[in-house]
């Protein structure tokens, strides 16, 4: 089973990457210039190194780890005082709330799909969207469950510097607080299975569904907590022309944003890219196809720096003036990689390299 990347974070964040492309393109420089441990000489914890290269699925993978579930929460800003009360405040019953509703939306969309499929005929169940209520209802007592286990491991902050790459003169200094959180996986799995169990009605079209759900929770459990991706999008993709405007300049990296909104009616109704570190007033691409709560739509681009901004339930007047739910982040784009950018609640929470 794959299961959605996440990254919970309250405010709008500068993701901060790396460039290491071709060596004719400026590079973005990253400087850690403190970090929680500087001062007393403790290095930087592994947990930390394997999250901040490779993800959640990294640090899962540890064998210290290996019978529970890793939880990670992280924040940006300018100010220490904002990220280190945000890490204080870390609630890791809301990120596992919003791991659920993505996981278990996608597990009963598959299922009735598959029912409808195998059976066929004039005597094939409905059609997914008929059960979405149904299934939304499931969900929301699912995800309104007040689970108990999770322990507070360890937290860190880092202080880096990034330039500008055309003008050294030039940089941002930001602060990026951790959280990790565990949980063990036989006493998360046997929560959710019981929360399943408990939603839905024995008369209910999903009744057989969601005890099988329940089951498989309680023997197969959940690789990972937060770690990989969702399914391929339903929505259009981008079309030649924007994929050629965007490509023409050489070698490129892929963007995939991501719809993690935690109300599977949310829309993210516009999505546009600007190059550089601000929002211009032309941008070099704009996409106003709806892209639905889990699911996803992706560019390739150019190495370079970007300006991406996203944009929620608003697909009427998504380029006029008091957009509703709009986020915005700084992003570093590598040649021949491919970065994720997880969208909720009207912000970009997280820009990653997958």
């Amino acid at each position: 089973m794959k299961i959605t990347k996440y990254v919970l974070v309250a405010l709008c964040v500068i993701a901060i990457i790396a460039i290491i492309g071709c060596a004719s393109k400026p590079r973005v420089t990253i400087v850690e210039l403190e970090n929680k441990g500087t001062s007393m000489g403790v290095s930087t914890p592994d947990w930390i190194k394997s999250y901040t290269t490779s993800g959640i699925s990294k640090v899962q993978a540890q064998s210290e780890f290996r019978d529970k579930y890793c939880i990670i929460g992280e924040e940006s800003g300018v100010n220490r005082q904002f990220v280190l009360a945000w890490a204080d405040n870390f609630s890791a019953q809301q990120r596992i709330g919003a791991m659920l509703r993505t996981t278990i939306v996608s597990e009963y969309q598959a299922r009735v799909q598959g029912l409808a499929t195998s059976v066929g005929g004039a005597g094939a169940p409905a059609p997914t969207g008929t059960y979405q209520q149904e299934i939304d209802s499931v969900i929301n007592a699912v995800v309104n469950v007040s689970y108990s286990g999770a322990q507070r491991e360890a937290d860190w902050w880092s202080l880096r510097r990034r330039y500008d790459p055309d003008n050294k003169e030039i940089f941002n200094d930001e602060y990026t607080a951790y959280v990790l959180y565990t949980i063990p996986k036989s006493e998360l799995n046997n929560q959710i299975a019981r929360a399943l169990e408990t939603s839905v009605r024995a008369d209910s079209a999903l009744y057989d569904i969601t005890i099988q759900i329940a089951r498989d929770m309680l023997t197969k459990g959940m690789e990972f907590v937060g770690a990989g991706d969702l399914p391929p999008p339903a929505t259009p993709t981008q079309t030649p022309a924007e994929v050629k405007a965007a490509s023409a300049s050489g070698p490129t990296g892929n963007v995939i944003i991501r719809n993690n909104s935690s109300d599977t009616s949310s829309v993210m109704s516009a999505v546009r890219i600007h190059s550089g570190y601000q929002i211009g007033s032309t941008p070099i691409i704009v996409y106003e196809n709806p892209v639905l709560g889990g699911q996803q739509a992706s560019w390739d681009l150019p190495e370079g720096v970007y300006t991406v901004e996203v944009f929620l339930n608003n697909s009427a007047e998504s380029l006029s003036a008091g957009l509703i739910g709009g986020g915005s982040t700084t992003v570093g784009v590598t040649a021949g990689d491919t970065f994720v950018a997880d969208f909720s609640g009207g912000r970009i929470t997280s820009f990653t390299k997958r």
